[in-house]
């Protein structure tokens, strides 16, 4: 890998590696007129040589990209939206010496080097922008600890760094007027070339957007189109000029030349400034992903109708057509994807996005690198020749794709007889005959088979009518004590930590951070995300007959991380929540007393409660004082009565009381951009999360008041659901439309707190919703997401709960059924075993949104049905 350190060390220039940044030089300075420096990989060691030295001799403060991997990660987006083509960041110390560093960039840059426009800012050169803002800008959080980056107004007031040169313009006297400048310019027009008409956006990405339109040419025959839009300087090769405009280039030439095969007709390809647009026939449907999942209906193809597995069988031998078809002209595709298949309202499968395409009879040009992850073959990722066995390698993961409704990087880990049985639990029996062969496309290239092949063997399946009866999953008691040791004992494998702690994956708390996928990893305190969680999961382990003796090292380097990094009396920044913040370190501290883990002692018992006892401000139940009553009530379960955390208690109560409206409802506190002043109706952050705690406090304290506060926010949940007959839903607030049916947000959430009012009051109205809310889920549900807090073990927890309270005899099959996708998709590896609960990349052992989650659902199975213990959604 190329890194440009050998640059500074060359020329003597001190400097600290803070990935991705090499940074050079200090400034004590807020804020200022900053340069940045855009190119491209393959001129970036020729454009660093001719200006750091020139900014050591006059010490001036920069930062450049550290190595070319990098280089190309910043420039295509990966790195963040806003930092595409800063390869480069200086800091004059005065608009003198940013006049002076102009002038000798300019000289030497201007129509010798290309880059990536850069959107933030204002050009004054081929490569050279300045934008105002930050040079070490205050940190300010908001009420759910998102970092904001925020600089001084000329008033002195603090503001927002939005990242645009728009507030440059707003606020500051542009200082840069003797040169040519160039203010970035949102386009507007809907009309390009005078003849395509932009209906809307169907993709937005760095590399360009792509449009459907209308061609109005012709009055007498006015025809739709895409138009994709290729952006000067993106996707550049590391050692070449070639860009994402020589690949729609390369695009349109090798669709002129496809003959015979359902392709989107090329029209034309045309230039607007330093921009290219391929306009292409617009095939009125959508993509093979969306029409799968459709037609999934977020259960599985074994569990689908025989019309439905009849059509998914027939696109896949289609898209085997296709491409056999598109071999024979000598052409391969290279970036097949069930995303770049096209599915038209008549149902036909149509090949697109040729970009990557290479003609085997025209063989002068280099391959274009890249791909789809999950669908790119080894040998493609590791850019080798391209060959038709590549192509093969992408029709499997495709069908993959088709047969269990999951990103095949999801499907296709561990070893074969692993993924053949994961392949047969999802799809079932009726595709053995075609399995094998389906296992052999991600073979070695020359062991795959041919394309004939398997369309003849995809022709002999035959289908039996799908039956309504119970799950055939069953379990024992040993098999399942065995998959729970197994994983306990995992969670203390190095595919979980760093450094003998569990880490998590970054939250992007700025829109303006790096977030290198490369190495998305840090460590958090939290209970939803982060370390406690992790704690939360292995106490209610061992408090369930575990041993988890085998994480023992983990969990007493956790607790002092805990102590050290998040001690109230230190830093007075953090969160006081239950799911982000201390009152969830609390409340597992408080497990891991009761369960043995810790000692329960005065050091111990002050740390919870000074994580417990801090202000209120906020109403939800994830980061406000519905959630820190929740862990006032969950301590006292945990490790007796305590005065002062009752008091607490009894304070967050009055907060919630008084915050209530008339009609039952509460509305979100200023301090979050985007949902202040909203009424949600979830368990995050809505209603129901809000009003199962005042429940709780009821509960505890047989207060009849907080009975009837809990009892008009059921009333409003009611009469605001949306009722679809056989289920109910919700929408996401009451200005959000958008419908999620997860504990977060959702029906399923929701079903929680009328399972918990329905427990207390058996008021049969409550238990028509309960029914009717869990109903929002498939009965045999499958999601790419396994997680608690939006994902499928989060809804194998719910219906445990339902069943504790309701005894409804159809939910032990449903539960049975999570319990058996989630047996059957864990991947055993390196002596662990783990599941890819969100990202498909690596797992993390998170309580709410990792394979924490799922060990406790599990656990939670197993106290149920075989130790007859009550199984409740935690902390609710």
């Amino acid at each position: 890998m190329e890194t440009y350190k050998n640059i500074l060390e060359k020329h003597h220039i001190d400097f600290e590696e803070k990935q991705p940044w090499l940074i050079c030089g200090k400034t004590n300075l807020v804020q200022g007129w900053k340069l940045h420096v855009s190119t491209t990989p393959n001129k970036i060691h020729q454009l660093f040589t001719i200006i750091c030295p020139y900014l050591k001799q006059n010490k001036i403060a920069f930062k450049i990209i550290a190595n070319k991997q990098l280089c190309i990660q910043l420039n295509d987006g990966d790195l963040g939206v806003t930092q595409i083509g800063k390869t480069m960041t200086i800091y004059p110390e005065n608009e003198t010496v940013a006049k002076q560093i102009i002038t000798y960039i300019k000289q030497r840059t201007d129509f010798k080097f290309t880059g990536p426009k850069i959107s933030t800012d204002i050009r004054l050169g081929s490569i050279l922008y300045t934008r105002y803002g930050g040079y070490n800008p205050i940190i300010e959080y908001d009420r759910f600890g998102r970092k904001k980056l925020m600089i001084y107004d000329p008033y002195n007031n603090l503001i927002e760094d939005n990242y645009t040169s728009h507030l440059d313009l707003k606020y500051y006297k542009f200082p840069f007027n003797e040169f040519k400048y160039e203010i970035p310019q949102e386009e507007r027009s809907k009309l390009l070339f005078n003849q395509y008409l932009i209906l809307d956006v169907l993709k937005s990405h760095p590399k360009g957007q792509v449009f459907r339109g209308i061609d109005i040419s012709n009055k007498e025959n006015i025809k739709p189109v895409v138009i994709k839009q290729a952006v000067a300087n993106i996707f550049c090769d590391e050692d070449s000029d070639r860009d994402i405009i020589n690949r729609l280039n390369s695009q349109f030439q090798l669709s002129k030349k496809i003959k015979n095969i359902n392709i989107p007709t090329p029209y034309d390809l045309k230039k607007y400034k330093e921009n290219h647009y391929l306009i292409t026939e617009y095939i009125d449907g959508g993509n093979l992903e969306h029409k799968v999942f459709e037609l999934l209906s977020t259960s599985t193809f074994k569990a689908s109708k025989l019309q439905t597995k009849k059509l998914l069988i027939n696109y896949a031998i289609q898209l085997i057509e296709e491409v056999i078809r598109l071999h024979d002209q000598g052409i391969v595709h290279r970036d097949l994807s069930a995303s770049n298949i096209l599915v038209s309202k008549n149902d036909f499968i149509y090949l697109s996005d040729f970009e990557l395409a290479y003609d085997l009879n025209n063989s002068s040009e280099h391959p274009f690198k890249g791909g789809t992850d999950g669908f790119m073959s080894l040998e493609q990722k590791e850019n080798m020749e391209p060959k038709f066995e590549d192509d093969i390698y992408s029709v499997g993961a495709i069908i993959t794709l088709i047969f269990t409704g999951l990103d095949p990087r999801r499907v296709l880990k561990g070893t074969l007889s692993q993924i053949k049985k994961r392949l047969l639990h999802l799809a079932g029996g009726d595709i053995e005959i075609v399995l094998d062969d389906l296992l052999n496309c991600f073979k070695p290239s020359n062991d795959r088979p041919s394309l004939a092949y398997l369309k003849s063997k995809f022709k002999q399946i035959k289908f039996k009518e799908v039956s309504n009866k119970k799950s055939s999953f069953s379990i024992t008691k040993q098999e399942l004590t065995t998959s729970i040791n197994n994983c306990i004992s995992s969670i203390a494998h190095t595919v979980y930590t760093l450094d003998d702690l569990w880490f998590s994956e970054t939250i992007d708390k700025s829109n303006h951070e790096q977030n290198n996928k490369a190495s998305n990893k840090t460590f958090y305190g939290s209970l939803n995300r982060g370390i406690s969680g992790v704690l939360y999961v292995m106490a209610h382990a061992k408090i369930s007959g575990f041993d988890i003796t085998s994480n023992s090292k983990i969990i007493d380097k956790s607790i002092s991380y805990l102590k050290n990094n998040y001690d109230v009396n230190i830093n007075k920044n953090l969160l006081p929540g239950l799911h982000f913040g201390t009152a969830g370190i609390a409340v597992s501290i408080a497990y891991c007393i009761s369960s043995g883990i810790l000692p329960r002692n005065n050091e111990n018992l002050d740390f919870i409660k000074k994580s417990l006892i801090r202000d209120l401000d906020w109403s939800d139940y994830t980061h406000g004082a519905a959630g820190q009553g929740m862990a006032c009530l969950k301590v006292m379960e945990l490790i007796g009565f305590d005065k002062d955390v009752e008091m607490f208690l009894q304070k967050c109560y009055g907060y919630l009381k008084t915050k209530q409206e008339a009609q039952g409802y509460w509305v979100i506190e200023e301090g979050v951009d985007g949902i202040s002043g909203e009424t949600m109706c979830g368990f995050a952050h809505g209603v129901a999360g809000i009003a199962n705690f005042v429940l709780s406090y009821y509960k505890y304290s047989q207060n009849i008041e907080a009975l009837v506060c809990a009892e008009k926010a059921a009333e409003w949940l009611y009469k605001n659901k949306i009722d679809k007959e056989t289920y109910y839903e919700w929408t996401f607030s009451e200005t959000n439309q958008e419908i999620w049916n997860w504990w977060c947000h959702g029906a399923t959430g929701i079903a929680i707190f009328f399972l918990n009012i329905y427990d207390i009051t058996k008021k049969e109205k409550y238990l028509n919703v309960i029914t009717k809310s869990l109903n929002a889920v498939n009965n045999k549900p499958n999601f790419p997401n396994l997680s608690l807090c939006h994902g499928l073990s989060g809804i194998g927890e719910i219906l445990l709960h339902a069943y504790g309270i309701t005894n409804n005899r159809s939910y032990p099959d449903r539960i049975n059924w999570v319990l058996g996708v989630l047996l059957n998709s864990f991947i055993k590896e390196n002596n662990s075993m783990y599941w890819l609960t969100e990202n498909p990349d690596y797992p993390t052992a998170d309580f709410f949104v990792g394979n924490g989650g799922i060990l406790y659902f599990l656990i939670d199975y197993y106290n149920m049905f075989y130790q007859n213990r009550d199984a409740r959604f935690p902390i609710t």
